[in-house]
């Protein structure tokens, strides 16, 4: 770890937060209202945290509500021409401050990934809602939540209360390695998701099972950052053949799991039939 690294991990309740900061705000439809703005950092309540955000990374479902603002499913009708929003959704933070009522449960350094919906109605500004937020049982970070296209963020009540804010299991865990804990769940949930039939000669009936079939062909359309992590997440399975199809429509040739035992020699001849 170099030591500017070092400096910058080695949080302590007199690290200095700044009283503004730099966030990426959406103030209407469309990217002519997305601005770098210099905004004031925000001061956490007795049932909140301030954390720094140390790394995030850009989503497609940014592009979504940045194109619809508050037409957007998850906006409720907030107005963003009224009350401008910091998008962004996948990132890991590190605690700075914690509210009065927190203190002993969080402490000034931790570090977090962060699942972004939150399966709640909003605790605040419900006004700002449709209907006054009533039936709304799901909002999410990025959206009528503070994002994390800011340097710094404040983590509600609502987070915490749906256990939303998940610690690191590993401090070696990387900044940007958990900022994809987001995006890797959805991967890995997609895949627990399929469906496969199973016939034992030998028996009489076929079973279903979940998952990618083991010593089968698994599909993967895509061959980018999700592409990646598929690939990844298929080969737990250890499938015959892994065939990936990039959005050129030109697929890429089949991978052979027994034919390279060794990961790391798998993924390496992936990434040059990839650059090919």
């Amino acid at each position: 770890m170099s030591k500017k690294l070092e400096r910058y991990a080695a949080i302590g309740d007199d690290y200095p937060v700044p009283q503004t900061m730099q966030a990426l705000v959406l103030s209407g439809v469309g990217m002519d209202n997305l601005r770098l703005q210099e905004v004031r950092v925000p001061q956490c309540g007795p049932n909140q945290l301030l954390a720094r955000v140390d790394a995030v990374s850009a989503c497609a479902s940014d592009n979504k509500v940045i194109d619809q603002g508050s037409r957007h499913s998850l906006m409720y009708g907030w107005d963003v021409s009224l009350y401008p929003v910091i998008i962004g959704h996948e990132g890991s933070v590190t605690l700075m401050k914690v509210g009065e009522n927190l203190k002993g449960k969080y402490h000034v350094g931790d570090r977090f990934a962060v699942q972004p919906a939150i399966p709640s109605g909003p605790y605040h500004y419900r006004e700002r809602y449709v209907n006054q937020a009533r039936g709304i049982n799901k909002v999410a970070i990025g959206y009528t939540l503070s994002g994390l296209f800011s340097e710094y963020v404040l983590i509600t009540e609502e987070v915490l209360d749906t256990g939303c804010l998940l610690p690191l299991p590993d401090e070696k865990i990387p900044y940007a390695g958990a900022a994809l804990a987001e995006p890797l769940s959805c991967v890995i949930a997609a895949q627990e998701r399929i469906v496969h039939v199973v016939w034992d000669r030998g028996a009489t009936r076929r079973q279903a099972q979940l998952g990618p079939k083991r010593e089968g062909t698994t599909l993967i359309i895509g061959a980018g950052p999700m592409g990646l992590m598929h690939v990844e997440v298929a080969m737990s399975y250890h499938p015959k053949e892994i065939l990936i199809i990039p959005y050129s429509g030109r697929p890429i040739p089949s991978l052979w799991w027994r034919s390279y035992p060794n990961p790391n020699y798998y993924k390496s001849l992936l990434m040059e039939k990839i650059i090919q």
